[in-house]
């Protein structure tokens, strides 16, 4: 029943939000930039939103093989791209992650070293974020070389994650606490960072793999002919991923686009265009995300149809 009111919730928020957004700048104006807007642009954003895909499930493939290095890359690839159309059409920001995990289950039978690699792949891919957008903010306010220094600091604690996850390993043995559901889930998180190479891998995919989705929004600036300065692109998109990954809002549709509005006057930027970006590139996501039906319908076996439900309960329970 909670789980529910809080559905409703996030629903409304999101309906509250974007009507206060369009009352603000104007359903009409918003109109007139999308409908001249140049469509080859937006075809090369959307292929770099596909090869993100890839590159995102090479992040998760990674902290996979700290489990098992035979898990099939089809079974992989399947599952994350799956996932990723259930995060667009699910009302919950973990719902393609439940589905990503259910799938992957026949591979991988232990349910919470599952849950650990999807909310290491998450919080992998929220750091690279927010990596990017300190170091263009440093830039920005303080010049290359103190931005440099961000990226030094924030690479080498990636680095040495693995170090501090194995001397965790050492003084706090994992078997202590397995009769705790979140204390087995949290260790195998900090056993998937102790293995150097996969983790190591997994960092450098999802920093690649939001480098991309960030650069893309280049091409739908273009495509609209918004006046935002390609630079600044850095700072603001890293905060609208941050912003969508909040369980306030459906997919931070609304809060996104409200936050756009309430940055536009600190930065001198257009709040009209600020929002326009941020709706077509949530649209744009969720016809790329789309794409995850093909392999979700085509790559089941029936056997596994047959006990899909009992299986994303299990995984839901666990996470």
């Amino acid at each position: 029943m909670q789980k529910h009111l809080f559905i409703w919730f996030k629903v409304v928020v999101s309906i509250t939000l974007l009507a206060i957004t369009f009352n603000l700048v104007g359903a009409d104006n918003l109109w007139h930039l999308l409908r001249d807007a140049a469509w080859q642009p937006l075809v090369l954003a959307t292929l770099l939103l596909v090869i993100a895909g890839f590159t995102g499930m090479g992040a998760w493939h990674a902290l996979l093989q700290s489990h098992s290095s035979s898990i099939p890359l089809i079974s992989i690839t399947a599952a994350h791209w799956s996932g990723m159309f259930f995060n667009s059409f699910l009302p919950t920001n973990i719902g393609g992650d439940i589905i990503r995990g259910t799938l992957i289950t026949p591979h991988v039978p232990q349910r919470h070293f599952i849950v650990a690699s999807l909310i290491a792949d998450r919080l992998l891919g929220l750091y690279s974020l927010a990596m990017i957008g300190a170091i263009a903010l440093t830039d920005k306010l303080y010049g290359t070389t103190a931005a440099c220094i961000v990226a030094v600091c924030a690479t080498l604690l990636v680095i040495i994650t693995p170090l501090i996850a194995k001397t965790l390993l050492r003084t706090q043995p994992p078997s202590r606490f397995a009769p705790y559901r979140l204390a087995r889930i949290f260790w195998s998180i900090v056993t998937i960072t102790a293995t150097p190479r996969p983790f190591l891998k997994a960092a450098l995919y999802s920093l690649i793999t939001q480098i991309i989705r960030v650069w893309q929004n280049l091409f739908i600036i273009k495509a609209l002919a918004l006046n935002i300065p390609e630079v600044d692109i850095w700072t603001i998109i890293p905060v609208f991923g941050i912003v969508s990954a909040l369980p306030l809002s459906i997919g931070g549709l609304g809060l996104r686009e409200y936050v756009a509005q309430a940055m536009a006057g600190s930065i001198n930027l257009s709040s009209l265009h600020l929002i326009t970006l941020s709706l077509v590139g949530h649209a744009l996501v969720i016809a790329t995300n789309s794409l995850g039906l093909i392999p979700f319908l085509v790559t089941r076996p029936p056997s596994q149809r047959g006990t899909q439900k009992s299986r994303t309960s299990s995984i839901a329970d666990a996470s």
